[in-house]
């Protein structure tokens, strides 16, 4: 099953708008966030739905942040972005200087 985040931002200097928008999905379901402000700073937020039902969205959730785990062992920071494992980290790191004098 494909897992997948996709988000997305604009900002309009001419209106002074701004969005951004989060989609998770997971197969054929996704769960998309936009938060939406205008130039006075009035924020909205707008939950669509494809493939579940709005009281699933907990349980969505949940099954989505167990397929990134499986998939990225090392995880996830609270950007969103990959985070390697000590081992992982270890296969990237350059060898040490005694390695190099041998």
């Amino acid at each position: 099953m494909q897992v997948r985040e996709v988000t997305t931002t604009e900002n309009d200097g001419r209106t002074g708008k701004q969005s951004i928008s989060v989609s998770r999905g997971l197969g054929d379901r996704a769960h998309t966030m936009t938060r939406l402000r205008d130039a006075s700073g009035q924020e909205t937020v707008n939950d669509v739905f494809n493939g579940i039902q709005q009281d699933e969205a907990g349980d969505f959730d949940q099954q989505w942040m167990q397929r990134v785990q499986q998939a990225f062992p090392g995880g996830m920071d609270m950007t969103g972005r990959r985070t390697l494992s000590n081992t992982q980290r270890s296969r990237h790191a350059l060898p040490s200087v005694d390695m190099q004098r041998r």
